[in-house]
């Protein structure tokens, strides 16, 4: 494993980056919110389509309106407990893949999809002005280039993402992370 700590700190004192990175703390809230939206979404067609929204302890389940109270305690018992209470509904045990189907295929789901991919297209742009702008007239390898990315924009890159926006292959951007001092590290 290396760790790149004299790197991270350059790029983080030297690089122009708290605008680049308002830029996409405002994308990934509207990611965030469109994944809200969805969700949403898929609830209303649901209730729109045959199903019903209870809540059960705190969790939201949505169940068919067809279903007996006998059928809906056997479903209940079946399903494992949700991981996370506050977020998402128990949807893949007691809604049909026909009816999943259905949704991400209507309108609104593709909307929704449309916009998401929209603003990830918006982040990704960020990515190239800082790489253009701020790191690429300063770097000196492949190596410096990704390091100042992460450490600059304090994101945690993916690889495809580092591949695409340096224009290096993706084999050369893999492994790099940060450790749990905030440190870029290349395991």
């Amino acid at each position: 494993m290396n760790i790149f700590e004299s790197e991270t700190k350059f790029a983080r004192q030297n690089l122009p980056c708290e605008k680049y990175k308002d830029k996409l703390n405002s994308l990934e809230k509207k990611l965030h919110n469109l994944s809200h939206d969805l969700k949403d979404a898929q609830t209303e067609y649901l209730q729109d389509n045959g199903y019903v929204l209870m809540t059960i302890d705190d969790i939201d389940i949505l169940v068919s309106e067809d279903w007996s109270f006998q059928e809906l305690y056997s479903k209940l018992q079946q399903m494992p407990a949700p991981q996370d209470s506050k977020e998402g509904y128990a949807l893949n045990y007691n809604v049909s893949t026909e009816d999943i189907k259905s949704f991400r295929n209507s309108e609104k789901h593709n909307k929704i999809i449309k916009m998401r991919e929209n603003i990830i297209d918006d982040i990704t742009d960020v990515y190239k002005e800082f790489w253009v702008e701020e790191v690429k007239p300063i770097v000196d390898s492949n190596e410096e280039a990704i390091i100042y990315m992460m450490a600059g924009l304090d994101k945690d890159i993916n690889a495809d993402v580092l591949s695409s926006v340096l224009d290096i292959d993706k084999s050369v951007c893999t492994n790099y992370t940060f450790d749990k001092d905030n440190i870029v590290i290349k395991k």
